[in-house]
């Protein structure tokens, strides 16, 4: 027998989620002894049980509808830094690795940040890690989210000032330093098409 507590819930927003479970309670009741004791007939069939027979059909066929992993609740939420890496007009991008995720496709070098890190240092330590340079972390330029089947992904794009050492390609494929101009030149993930644009908009970027 489904107790009425054990109904479950499906995430069709706050009133399609309540209205099911309502539904779901008012057929498990009906289907209690209890239930056909006190609505049974004549023929010991309970009236309840007959009446609430469609609705109960009506709710298995509209649940199978529903999708049960819709819930946010379930979404794992990873936080990325990215630096956008001025010098002398130029703009450091990075090349993915053929086995990666996105492999060969161009980006903006940086990293999953640690939960005991903020995204200035956890940018510091990736650009060092990765291109062996030291950068200080700027002021937050944009923020792009990707949300995934099982995952959301939330980059912070940050400005960064190159300090010392030239660039090497310690974590990643290749690496350029690029003009405004010849960004296109370059293939990036079709997810950065609005920061490539507002990077192409904003000259004074590259000053």
């Amino acid at each position: 027998m489904l107790d009425r507590r054990d109904a479950p819930s499906y995430d069709t927003g706050s009133w399609g989620g309540a209205r099911f479970t309502l539904l779901l309670g008012r057929i498990a009741f009906c289907e209690s002894p209890a239930s056909s004791s006190a609505f049974g007939n004549a023929d010991g069939l309970p009236t309840a049980s007959r009446r609430y027979g469609r609705v109960k059909l009506w709710v298995t066929r509209r649940a199978s509808r529903v999708n049960l992993n819709s819930n946010p609740s379930n979404c794992v939420i990873i936080d990325v830094a990215a630096g956008l890496v001025f010098r002398d007009g130029k703009l450091l991008i990075t090349q993915r690795r053929p086995h990666d995720h996105l492999g060969n496709l161009w980006e903006f070098p940086g990293g999953k940040k640690e939960a005991n890190e903020t995204f200035e240092f956890c940018l510091q330590r990736e650009l060092k890690e990765e291109l062996g340079i030291d950068v200080e972390a700027g002021e937050l330029f944009d923020v792009v989210t990707h949300v995934y089947a099982e995952k959301t992904v939330c980059l912070k794009f940050l400005r960064c000032h190159w300090r010392r050492h030239e660039p090497q390609a310690l974590g990643c494929q290749a690496f350029a330093w690029v003009e405004r101009e010849q960004l296109d030149q370059y293939k990036f993930p079709a997810a950065d098409a609005q920061l490539l644009q507002r990077l192409r908009d904003n000259p004074d970027l590259w000053r």
